[in-house]
């Protein structure tokens, strides 16, 4: 009778297991397709942005002889400006691949915290 008790307790414990190796699979996925929908996001700002940029430069070009002082120092403070804007979005998308190369690493133990972490982390950079 005792084997039987135990058997059945291993295996509740295996099921109780499984169930959450389960979770814990699909809570990684679940942020993993969130970060992967960030760098994308992050990806279509950076090429936007670019792109604002190199028509600025363009402009600035070929009308840059015929404008007036105020309209240089403008065109410099708006390429100043996308070009900061650049640089974040590509830090951001930076961290972006660290976050989804950490999640490889990311274990059971560390999985609230590592979780809390990038959450906290989207809503920055969504805001």
């Amino acid at each position: 009778m005792a084997l039987i008790i135990s058997l059945f307790v291993f295996a509740c414990n295996n099921t109780n297991e499984r169930a959450n190796d389960d979770q814990f699979e699909e809570e990684k996925m679940e942020i993993r397709q969130d970060l992967e929908a960030a760098r994308s996001e992050l990806d279509r700002s950076i090429q936007e942005t670019e792109r604002e940029l190199g028509n600025l430069k363009d402009q600035m070009a070929n009308n840059m002889e015929n404008a007036n002082d105020e309209l240089k120092k403008e065109w410099n403070d708006m390429e100043d400006a996308l070009q900061d804007r650049l640089d974040s979005l590509k830090d951001e998308r930076k961290e972006v691949s660290d976050r989804l190369s950490d999640l490889a690493d990311a274990t059971r133990d560390n999985w609230n915290e590592f979780k809390r972490d990038v959450n906290d982390w989207l809503d920055d950079i969504r805001q």
